[in-house]
C-alpha cells in the first residue's frame, strides 16, 4: 500500500518494498502539455479511481474536474474516446491496466508526475506489536539477504509494466 498522510497512523508499515509514480497520461493524440497542477485544472474532464489516492491527491488540491469511476479499466477507454482529456494513474501500473481494458498502451503518453510513493506492507493497528515486529524482522532480513531483490526480479520479468524501481 502506498503510505500518504491520511494513512499514516491508521496502519502499522513494513518497508518500503518499492516506489511508484502517480502521473496525469493523456491520449498520445491530444498533444497535451501540463506543466503543472494550475495546467491540469484547466482541463474539462479527469479520469480518476473512485476513493483511490490519486483522486484524494486530487481533491485536496482543489480540482473540480474529476470524473470519478469504480473501474480504471473504464478509464482507458474513455481517454481513448476522448470523454476524459486526462486520465490519473500510476506507474508501474499502466500497461497492465490498458492489456485488460483491451486498449493499446501506445496510444497514451504521460503528460505530468504528479508525486511519488512507496509503497509498504501494511497491517492493521489491532495487530500485537509482537506480530508487527515479527514480520518487521522477517523482512529486514530478507532485505538484509537479497531475498526481496530475488522476488522483485522474478516478477518485474513477468509484468507487462516497467519494474518497480529499486529500494535502497
Amino acid at each position: 500500500m502506498a503510505r500518504t498522510d491520511v494513512r499514516n497512523d491508521k496502519f502499522h508499515w513494513i518497508g518500503p518494498i518499492a516506489k511508484k509514480r502517480d502521473i496525469l497520461a493523456a491520449r498520445k493524440s491530444s498533444e497535451l502539455k501540463i506543466n503543472n497542477l494550475e495546467d491540469a485544472k484547466k482541463v474539462k474532464h479527469i479520469g480518476t479511481l473512485r476513493g483511490d489516492t490519486k483522486e484524494i491527491f486530487l481533491q485536496r488540491h482543489g480540482f473540480t474536474n474529476l470524473v470519478s469511476t469504480h473501474d480504471d479499466k473504464k478509464n482507458v477507454n474513455k481517454l481513448l474516446l476522448g470523454r476524459i482529456d486526462l486520465w490519473a494513474t500510476k506507474i508501474p501500473g499502466l500497461k497492465t491496466i490498458c492489456r485488460l481494458a483491451g486498449a493499446d498502451y501506445n496510444e497514451i503518453v504521460e503528460v505530468y508526475d504528479l508525486r511519488k510513493s512507496e509503497i509498504y506492507i501494511t497491517l492493521s493497528k489491532k495487530t500485537s506489536d509482537t506480530v508487527v515486529q515479527a514480520w518487521a524482522d522477517a523482512f529486514n532480513d530478507m532485505l538484509e539477504d537479497g531475498t526481496i531483490f530475488e522476488i522483485k526480479a522474478k516478477w518485474n520479468k513477468l509484468m507487462d509494466d516497467d519494474p518497480f524501481p529499486e529500494i535502497k
